[in-house]
């Protein structure tokens, strides 16, 4: 009897320590699952609130605005259009907008026509610079590797490379 419970000690031991650990690790496992949920939520209605702030003070410019003009001597038309103007989205139309389509196809059909045709490259628009040049980059057909960058000015339809 003596020997058997030689043999057995050390195994409920070993068997304890197990178990123990792993409690440990399963508890860890849900208190991390638990913060990383408040956090996220947390997170999310901060910018929630600072997005509701920016519209209630656009909301407060555009009505200071309309008040301010007076509606009695104008015409209905040019009270509207005051309005128009103020409103919260202004949108942006494509000819001021640097990023629309059109002028970006502008530029990389000026710098198609500079490279001469080629049917190993293809041309990308990589952006606009701060200098207000576009971006226009010629890459390889079959390893997309860039061969040359340029600059295009499409007030002056210049193409420059810009290695």
């Amino acid at each position: 009897m003596n020997r058997k419970l030689k043999i057995i000690i050390p195994i409920v031991c070993v068997a304890v320590v197990g178990i123990t650990f792993y409690f440990i690790f399963d508890i860890k496992n849900k208190v991390e699952d638990i913060n990383y949920g408040t956090n996220n939520i947390e997170v999310d209605n901060e910018v929630e609130n600072e997005i509701m702030e920016e519209i209630d003070t656009l909301e407060e410019n555009v009505v200071e605005d309309y008040n301010k003009t007076d509606t009695s001597k104008t015409n209905t038309t040019e009270a509207t259009t005051s309005v128009n103007t103020t409103s919260v989205g202004e949108e942006i139309s494509e000819e001021d907008d640097a990023y629309s389509n059109n002028k970006l196809e502008e530029a990389k059909s000026l710098v198609q026509k500079a490279w001469g045709e080629d049917d190993s490259v293809y041309f990308t628009t990589e952006g606009v610079n701060s200098e207000g040049l576009y971006m226009v980059a010629a890459r390889e057909k079959s390893s997309t590797n860039v061969r040359n960058y340029f600059k295009v000015n499409l007030e002056t339809k210049k193409v420059e490379v810009d290695y």
